[in-house]
């Protein structure tokens, strides 16, 4: 029997348990004990991943919020940071990466909550 362990990350402790429980039913077939360190480690390491991957989508989604922001003060103010007036260009310009900032920092709050083990 084969079985993708990709497919269970991330998984509850529930699940972990399932698909141990299924392994040790086939024990007169494989040695349990290799297959139990073999999917401890695996399941470490993907933690371990897991974590760096949700550490950036958080840092992306800080940042994307902090330019939605920053574009949101700019547009309803009509004037760049240091005081000098929007062209009309200028604010339709702002506007647009006002409103994909925020879709981006959304979607990377999305994938950060995803990412929760």
């Amino acid at each position: 029997m084969t079985i993708n362990i990709d497919n269970f990350f991330p998984c509850s402790q529930a699940r972990f348990n399932k698909l141990f429980k299924i392994v040790r039913q086939f024990s007169w077939l494989n040695d349990v004990q290799a297959i139990a360190e073999q999917l401890n480690q695996h399941f470490t390491e993907q933690i371990q991943d897991n974590e760096i991957t949700k550490a950036g989508y958080a840092k992306r989604h800080f940042r994307q919020m902090q330019a939605h922001a920053d574009y949101r003060d700019m547009v309803e103010s009509g004037k760049h940071p240091n005081g000098i007036p929007l062209t009309k260009e200028e604010l339709k310009d702002f506007k647009k990466r006002m409103v994909d900032a925020g879709r981006w920092a959304k979607q990377y709050l999305c994938e950060t909550k995803k990412n929760r083990s």
